[in-house]
């Protein structure tokens, strides 16, 4: 599958363009939407002229030393309506003082939205920045490697990641000497495995947030009413309350890890 990717530099390309890339054969586009100090103030009408013209969309945060947590939470701002359109979110690890909590919590935080999270980097700063840490070979990957070659291969290989978890490749990009242009704007080009892509079918994923989102709120309605009612001393009436509530958690956790 055929993505693009930009940031806040490309600004609001207009809704012709995303059209224009569609009808070129590009079917995924990827909008930065947290760039570690500041949010782009173009992510949600990008990504939702992208969707309209057709495309799946997906983001990815850029994380710092901060908090993990609070760099999805601002990339969901940053996305508004279009957040629950969402294929997936990148955890985008290429910033010096990151650490493995750090991008654990905002892999927590993406999956806690009921979203998919994967890992952007790259072998120069995971092997030559990061340590070049294991830990999070389970994770699907995004590796930058601008070797112009559009196909699905890790060489070298890292971070005890293998071409089975790579899902996507930036195999072209801005440097001091290369700037791939489409239609007049500069982009990066990158390469998806589409059955990642089928995995992540929009319509499955949304229904499955709306039951969570209305088990969660099930849950808060149960336990607002077993505040205003366990001062009445019910010992039947507390009893079916909590059962209520485990059975509730239960369902949201199931909901969570399916």
């Amino acid at each position: 599958m055929k993505a693009i990717d930009i940031s806040v530099y490309q600004g609001r390309p207009g809704r012709d363009w995303w059209q224009r890339l569609a009808r070129d054969g590009w079917e995924l586009a990827i909008v930065g939407s947290w760039h570690g100090a500041g949010a782009n103030p173009h992510a949600e009408a990008n990504l939702l002229e992208a969707k309209r013209a057709g495309l799946y969309v997906a983001t990815y945060v850029a994380l710092n030393a901060g908090s993990g947590r609070a760099a999805v939470r601002n990339g969901k701002q940053a996305c508004g309506r279009a957040w629950d359109d969402l294929v997936f979110v990148a955890i985008d690890c290429e910033t010096d003082g990151i650490s493995s909590p750090i991008v654990s919590a905002a892999i927590d935080e993406v999956e806690q939205e009921g979203l998919r999270p994967i890992i952007y980097t790259a072998y120069w700063w995971w092997h030559g920045h990061f340590g070049n840490p294991d830990s999070f070979r389970h994770m699907p990957l995004w590796s930058a490697d601008y070797d112009l070659d559009p196909a699905l291969t890790l060489s070298p290989a890292y971070g005890g990641w293998t071409e089975a978890k790579l899902v996507g490749k930036q195999y072209d990009g801005s440097t001091e000497t290369r700037h791939p242009m489409l239609h007049g704007v500069e982009v990066d080009k990158n390469i998806f495995d589409d059955r990642f892509m089928e995995e992540g079918d929009v319509a499955a994923i949304a229904e499955l947030r709306a039951e969570l989102r209305q088990a969660r709120k099930d849950l808060e309605k149960v336990i607002t009413a077993m505040g205003k009612e366990i001062v009445r001393r019910d010992d039947d009436l507390q009893n079916s309350i909590e059962t209520g509530i485990a059975d509730l958690r239960a369902r949201v956790t199931a909901l969570e890890n399916s």
